[in-house]
């Protein structure tokens, strides 16, 4: 299974206080573990490097420990696409089921 992860996403997996977290780590998980295959668009990254450096945490996030989070959490696993519509239509195929109306499931 092919699953598009956005900024969001990432976010919230990234950030423990975050109240998605939870929800958001799951997906990353699995995509660690090999069980989907984990898309983000290439802009994506540039826009989650420019988030967890601003984001009003205690302790602030770093440039150095951002770049740390990304390399592990992103660029490790995932494949890095141009942003189309081939790659992320239909939704209910890309998005995780706690982000996409049309895909609704308690369970990932």
């Amino acid at each position: 299974m092919r699953v598009f992860f956005d900024t969001s996403v990432l976010v919230a997996a990234s950030v423990e206080p975050h109240p998605m977290h939870e929800r958001s780590l799951v997906w990353l998980k699995r995509a660690k573990a090999e069980e989907l295959e984990m898309l983000v668009a290439s802009h994506t990254i540039a826009e989650l490097y420019g988030v967890l450096t601003t984001l009003s945490v205690r302790p602030r996030i770093t440039p150095d420990t951002a770049l740390r989070l990304i390399l592990e959490n992103v660029r490790k696993i995932a494949k890095v696409v141009p942003l189309s519509v081939s790659t992320t239509w239909p939704p209910s195929t890309v998005w995780p089921s706690w982000a996409c109306p049309a895909a609704r499931s308690t369970t990932p």
